[in-house]
C-alpha cells in the first residue's frame, strides 16, 4: 500500500491530473506501474506506437527529435507529463 501512496503523491503533482477527483486519483494510483530506467537507456523511441504515459518522478530524461537537425530537449523531474 505504501507504493500506491507514493504513486498518488506523484499523480497529484502532475498538471494532467489537476482536475481529477480524489476517487479518480486513487483508482489510477492503484494501477500505476513503477519502472526504474538506467542512465543512458531508452524509455521509448520516436515512431513507436503510443501505449503508455510516463511520469519522471526523479532524475532527468532527454527527449530527442530525430531528423536533419537532431534537436534535443532536456526535461527534468519538474516536467512530469511525458506521454508515449
Amino acid at each position: 500500500m505504501a507504493m500506491a501512496s507514493e504513486h498518488l503523491a506523484a499523480l497529484k503533482g502532475m498538471s494532467l491530473c489537476r482536475l481529477l477527483s480524489a476517487a479518480e486519483l486513487d483508482a489510477i494510483a492503484a494501477i500505476v506501474d513503477t519502472r526504474d530506467i538506467a542512465a543512458g537507456k531508452d524509455v521509448f523511441r520516436e515512431g513507436e506506437p503510443g501505449d503508455a504515459l510516463y511520469m519522471v518522478v526523479r532524475g532527468e530524461i532527454d527527449i530527442v527529435k530525430r531528423g536533419p537537425n537532431r534537436k534535443s530537449t532536456r526535461l527534468n523531474s519538474s516536467h512530469t507529463d511525458i506521454s508515449r
